[in-house]
């Protein structure tokens, strides 16, 4: 048996119950929790009808995790094994899977924490091509982190957005959990970048960050974001200019 943070039905509040340890199967891995994330996709889920496919569930979708079994068709991961996983639960071998557009996958049951008991607990079973070894010298805590917050702008600034060198790229909530990590990607990835939020601290977070330009945002009286994209970038004229926010979709999102 093990501890876990069980969701009994929709809209209810998280309870702490005893539950058995998940069962693997020939394509599975079982993990030892070690590190979870919080986050709003968890409020989310929580609170937005449909999004859960049945209860009770256990949440969690951003993990880091020692593998402690395996089925009888894993090969890439053992024993032992520091691992963390994908959010969305694929079929692997249809033409959306196979071109890295996982989001389409028409076989799709969901995600991890929301069609499939999550990390919310002692020990988690998920398909084993869903996780992925961590590097060694990368905490547990970091890894669960990578898994999502930072997966997500990732995904964003390189294979939507595209960003380059010399792109305007305007983040609103940029000193949101998400929004902090996208400001930095996109200056890994050249962009010039103008952060928006809500407070002088957020702010203050993204400069410190290496944002190039801030707006803050007090009240729906304020220009808006793309008002103060149009005036802090307009010396940028002839340069490609992208809109993006913090609220971005969930990692690996098409």
């Amino acid at each position: 048996m093990m501890k876990a943070m069980i969701l009994p039905e929709f809209g209810a509040p998280l309870r702490l119950a005893t539950v058995p340890v998940p069962k693997v199967g020939p394509n599975d891995v079982l993990l030892r929790v070690r590190a979870t994330g919080v986050g709003l996709t968890v409020v989310i889920m929580t609170a937005v009808p449909g999004r859960v496919t049945s209860f009770p569930r256990i949440p969690g979708h951003e993990v880091a995790g020692d593998v402690v079994e395996i089925g009888s068709e894993v090969a890439h991961v053992g024993i032992g094994d520091r691992v963390t996983c994908h959010f969305y639960l694929t079929c692997g071998v249809c033409r959306f899977c196979r071109s890295g557009r996982e989001t389409l996958c028409p076989a799709s049951p969901g995600n991890v924490g929301m069609a499939s008991d999550g990390a919310y607990a002692e020990y988690m079973a998920i398909p084993a091509r869903n996780v992925t070894p961590i590097p060694a010298g990368v905490s547990d805590v970091d890894a669960a982190i990578a898994a999502d917050a930072i997966a997500t702008p990732y995904h964003a600034c390189r294979e939507e957005a595209r960003v380059g060198p010399g792109d305007s790229v305007l983040i609103v909530g940029a000193g949101g959990g998400v929004g902090i990590h996208a400001v930095q990607m996109a200056k890994l990835c050249g962009g010039w970048v103008l952060a928006a939020d809500i407070t002088d601290e957020k702010l203050a977070a993204a400069r410190d960050c290496g944002a190039d330009a801030l707006v803050l945002l007090k009240s729906r009286r304020s220009p808006t974001a793309a008002a103060w994209t149009r005036r802090s970038t307009s010396w940028r004229r002839g340069r490609r200019s992208r809109v993006r926010s913090s609220r971005w979709p969930a990692p690996g999102a098409s």
